[in-house]
C-alpha cells in the first residue's frame, strides 16, 4: 500500500510525476532550486533530459528491476556490480497538463516506443500513399541502438511498404516497423528520430501525439517521460524510500524543511567527524 496524501489533492488539470533519484546531494539540490536543463543522451541514442515515472509503482518496478540486477551482476561475477544505495529520493511533481507537450515534453522511448509505433505506423503510411516521402526527405543519421559513437551512425534512405507494413530501409538493410515494436528498448534512438522527423511533417500527426502524451500519463499502466524544456520545474512533495524493500521512510510536503533537514544532517556529521569543532 502506498502512500497517498492528504494535503495534495488530485487535480484533473494536473498530473503528477515522480523523479527518482539515489543521491541525498542531488535531491536536495532539485529540492531548493528546481531541475536543470540538461543536454545528454538517453538509452540506446534518443535525447535525454529528465525522467520521471508517472505513478509510485514505476518507481518501485525500477527499484525492484535495478536492485535484482545488480544482485544478479555480484553473483555472476561477470559484471561490476555497484553498492546498492540504502535510501533513494523520490521528489513528486505537479505539472499543469496545459503544459505537457512536445518538445519540452517526450515519452521515454526505451520504455513506451512500442505503444507509440502503431501512431507512427499510421501516419507514415498516410504521408507514403499521399506520395509526400521522398528519399531525400527521409535521408537522417541516427545513432546506432545503445552506441553513441558517431562512426557507428546509420543512415535511413527511405521508407516504403510492403506487405502491408510499413519498412525503415537502411544503406546496409531494411527494418519493419514490427520490429521496431517488439523491442523498443533497443532501437528507441531510431523512434526518436521517426517520431521527430513525422512531428514536423504531419500536423495531424503533432496533435494525435500530444494528446496520446497526456493519456499514457493518465493511466495507471506504467509510463515514463522526459522532460527536455528549459523552464525549471520545482517538487511539491519529497519522499525517502529503503531501497531495498521500497518502503517508504519519510515523506514531506514542505522541500524547504526537507533542504534544511539535510542541512543540519551534514552539519552533524561533521561535528561527529571532527572536521568542525565547538
Amino acid at each position: 500500500m502506498f502512500y497517498i496524501s492528504s494535503l495534495l489533492k488530485d487535480n484533473e488539470h494536473v498530473i503528477k510525476l515522480y523523479h527518482l533519484t539515489f543521491e541525498e546531494e542531488g535531491a536536495k539540490r532539485l529540492a531548493s532550486h528546481g531541475s536543470d536543463y540538461k543536454t545528454t543522451n538517453g538509452t540506446g541514442g534518443q535525447k535525454g533530459g529528465m525522467f520521471f515515472w508517472n505513478t509510485h509503482e514505476g518507481v518501485n518496478f525500477w527499484l525492484e528491476r535495478f536492485v535484482t540486477c545488480e544482485k544478479e551482476a555480484y553473483t555472476s561475477g561477470i559484471i561490476i556490480a555497484k553498492k546498492v544505495p540504502e535510501k533513494s529520493y523520490i521528489l513528486e511533481f505537479n505539472i499543469p497538463k496545459k503544459e505537457i507537450y512536445y518538445p519540452d515534453w517526450q515519452l521515454d522511448f526505451a520504455l513506451c516506443g512500442k505503444e507509440l509505433i502503431p501512431l507512427i505506423s499510421k501516419y507514415y503510411y498516410k504521408l507514403y500513399k499521399k506520395k509526400f516521402l521522398t528519399g531525400k526527405e527521409v535521408s537522417l543519421y541516427l545513432n546506432c541502438p545503445l552506441v553513441h559513437d558517431k562512426k557507428y551512425s546509420k543512415k535511413i534512405t527511405g521508407l516504403f511498404l510492403a506487405n502491408k507494413s510499413m519498412e525503415i530501409k537502411f544503406q546496409e538493410g531494411k527494418m519493419s516497423f514490427d520490429a521496431l515494436k517488439k523491442n523498443s528498448a533497443y532501437y528507441s534512438g531510431i523512434v526518436q528520430r521517426l517520431h521527430d522527423f513525422l512531428y514536423l511533417k504531419s500536423k495531424g500527426y503533432a496533435i494525435e501525439y500530444n494528446l496520446f502524451l497526456k493519456k499514457m500519463l493518465s493511466k495507471k499502466s506504467l509510463a515514463a517521460i522526459k522532460y527536455c524544456g528549459r523552464k525549471t520545474l520545482k517538487p511539491v512533495a519529497v519522499e525517502v524510500w529503503d531501497t531495498r524493500t521500497r518502503a517508504i521512510v519519510s515523506r514531506m510536503e514542505n522541500v524547504d524543511v526537507f533542504s534544511k533537514t539535510i542541512d543540519e544532517g551534514i552539519v552533524l556529521k561533521k561535528k561527529q567527524s571532527g572536521f568542525e569543532r565547538e
